[in-house]
């Protein structure tokens, strides 16, 4: 039959647990879960009942952690790997214990990695920042392709749509007033 309740229902088997939820099997009868915990999830047990657990699941591992608004990985000692699950082969794979972002593409013909800054108006749209370099390259472009027969190893292109006078270098190399160095440009043929 249908009840109608114009105030407080109150069941007086199910006050136990304050902040409990009622639940009903396929029998109809009405049951009640414990209080939970702070930051718990309500779990089904697979026949019809229910607890509060770990949101992990019913007590998985978490793989990641969220902490002031950043996303990573739950152990900070793991590399990320997105695409694959070796580093050799996935796309792009942040290691931990180097410190180094690599990118990996199988692509032949297209464009292998793009930064796109378009919408940057000042300021600089990609910076590499090399302080404690003492050896090597702060920046680093190398090739053993020997069927490059046309185009560039490198290219820098300026193509405004309309007519425009800039007022700055298309290309500055600056050495700093404490900086000495043996050449400012060094090209070399070793054909």
């Amino acid at each position: 039959p249908t009840q109608t309740v114009g105030g407080t229902l109150t069941f007086s088997n199910y006050t136990s647990a304050n902040g409990g939820l009622l639940y009903a099997n396929t029998s109809g009868n009405i049951s009640e879960t414990s209080t939970g915990t702070s930051n718990a999830c309500l779990l089904s047990n697979g026949s019809g009942g229910f607890t509060w657990g770990s949101c992990t699941l019913g007590g998985g591992t978490n793989l990641w952690q969220l902490n002031s608004n950043a996303i990573s990985p739950g152990n900070s000692t793991y590399d990320l790997l997105l695409g694959a699950t070796s580093t050799s082969s996935a796309k792009f794979a942040f290691n931990n214990t180097a410190g180094d972002f690599t990118q990996n593409s199988s692509e032949t013909t297209g464009t292998a990695f793009t930064i796109n800054a378009s919408g940057i108006t000042s300021g600089t749209a990609a910076n590499v920042s090399a302080n404690s370099l003492t050896t090597g390259n702060g920046l680093s472009l190398t090739s053993t392709s020997t069927g490059l027969t046309s185009g560039n190893l490198a290219a820098i292109s300026w193509n405004p749509g309309s007519s425009t006078t800039a007022t700055g270098d298309l290309l500055q190399l600056n050495v700093g007033s404490n900086g000495t160095i043996g050449n400012i440009l060094d090209v070399q043929n070793q054909g």
